[in-house]
């Protein structure tokens, strides 16, 4: 099996150049739950190089929306998305990185890599340092959210706004304060329609307490965001002028299908 015969389709829509640049071009996706969709994504359509990381075992829960199968349950989830990708594409070259990624190590993958899919839990405070580090480092980083129905990819290149500059938190700040901050702040930058659909989803997310059983997402608006996230990869390495933060990358999967909320446009 040649790349050649993988990619052969994607003629006309993805130029030879690109083609061969995507093949070099290494993405560090650092976590890999609904990420693992964006991982095998980018491997079908030419990425050759990746590094992945996560701690996280596979669990039942998982299998709405992220790419597991029943066999991989237990499995730690970097592992299993390793075999995952060899099984598109047994050439590929995956790094595998079966640990958290903190402060102490998300450097020197960082560094190595092209693109970085950041992952990282939001509470964590290597989630606003990998996005700051990587993007002064010159990289483009992807920062995947599935909202509802919606599927969001916050894209920052070297020239756009920074993650921080997006959030505008003070000082001093609690890290507990970043995902209520960072979900409200997305969905103001979005359009009407959609603002209306995520209204209550947004407001019991801010609400959340220790009975909170766990944030809701679907599978279909974590396929949306591996799409957006790979359409920008292939935008970036293309050299095409690209959407970034501001600007919030995202397909409403509900107001596409339905026209009840018409009324909110």
């Amino acid at each position: 099996m040649t790349a050649g015969t993988i990619y052969e389709r994607n003629w006309l829509l993805v130029d030879p150049q690109t083609q061969r640049r995507l093949d070099r071009t290494v993405v560090f996706a650092a976590g890999v739950g609904g990420a693992s969709h964006t991982v095998q994504l980018a491997c079908r359509t030419g990425v050759g190089r990746f590094i992945v990381a996560d701690h996280d075992s596979v669990e039942l829960s998982n299998l709405n929306r992220q790419g597991y199968g029943v066999e991989h349950i237990g499995r730690n989830k970097a592992r299993a998305l390793a075999d995952s990708v060899r099984s598109i594409r047994p050439d590929a070259e995956i790094e595998v990185i079966d640990r958290a990624i903190d402060e102490s190590n998300f450097r020197d993958p960082m560094l190595r890599a092209d693109v970085v899919v950041n992952s990282v839990d939001f509470h964590e405070p290597a989630f606003l340092r990998l996005n700051r580090e990587a993007q002064a480092a010159g990289k483009l980083v992807l920062l995947p959210l599935h909202l509802g129905w919606t599927g969001v990819s916050m894209v920052f290149t070297p020239q756009s706004q920074t993650l921080d500059e997006f959030l505008g938190l003070p000082p001093e700040y609690d890290p507990q304060d970043v995902a209520t901050t960072l979900v409200r702040r997305v969905v103001a930058q979005l359009p009407p329609a959609t603002r209306h659909a995520l209204t209550e989803l947004v407001e019991r997310f801010a609400a959340r307490d220790d009975d909170w059983p766990g944030d809701p997402q679907l599978g279909p608006a974590v396929y949306a965001t591996a799409a957006l996230s790979v359409a920008a990869m292939v935008a970036w390495i293309s050299g095409r002028p690209m959407r970034t933060v501001p600007d919030i990358v995202h397909a409403d999967l509900t107001s596409s299908c339905t026209t009840d909320l018409l009324v909110a446009r």
